[in-house]
């Protein structure tokens, strides 16, 4: 298990694929609701307040004005001014699952992409295992896995997809046993 903070900026996985893969998304997470626009006036938007649109600034206006109405009518001191509307967090979030990446697991980190285009190169393609399921084999990637710079471009002659190829050979290990069917 691997902790997102302790991670370079383009190591740190996606949100979905954390909270697939360990079955919590911490709210720390970039890309976590409570993350978005943190230290920003719109924490919903991640905008600074005078980047907004006009429409953007109303609803920000609006939704503080409904916390005041809100506050005053519940008693507030001061008719309920200098009360501050804040979205509600979510905190961490869960699944209860703790899917596996196949290739994660047989290479022992990642894969770094999955596509390659002039202005976007990740990985955006997975096999995930629930827990009785276990890797015996990954089908081999066309580059290796520390030189992600050598890979051409795709769609290509050679690869003619825009998502390159992943395959695992899987076995199932029996209920309440670590080891796996052959």
């Amino acid at each position: 298990w691997v902790d997102v903070e302790l991670l370079p900026d383009e190591l740190q996985r996606s949100g979905v694929i954390e909270l697939l893969s360990h079955g919590v998304l911490k709210d720390s997470h970039p890309e976590h609701p409570d993350a978005f626009g943190k230290g920003e006036a719109d924490a919903g938007s991640g905008k600074r307040f005078g980047d907004m649109t006009a429409e953007e600034k109303k609803r920000i206006r609006d939704n503080k004005k409904r916390a005041q109405r809100s506050a005053k009518n519940a008693g507030a001191p001061n008719g309920g001014k200098g009360v501050q509307w804040r979205p509600a967090k979510c905190g961490n979030l869960t699944t209860g699952l703790e899917m596996r990446d196949a290739y994660e697991e047989a290479l022992g980190r990642p894969v770094p992409l999955t596509t390659k285009t002039k202005s976007f190169a990740d990985a955006i393609d997975w096999i995930f295992l629930s827990p009785r399921l276990v890797p015996i084999a990954v089908l081999e990637l066309p580059y290796e896995l520390d030189a992600t710079e050598d890979m051409e471009m795709i769609p290509s002659a050679t690869f003619p997809s825009d998502h390159l190829a992943l395959a695992a050979d899987l076995s199932l290990t029996p209920q309440g046993s670590a080891a796996p069917y052959r």
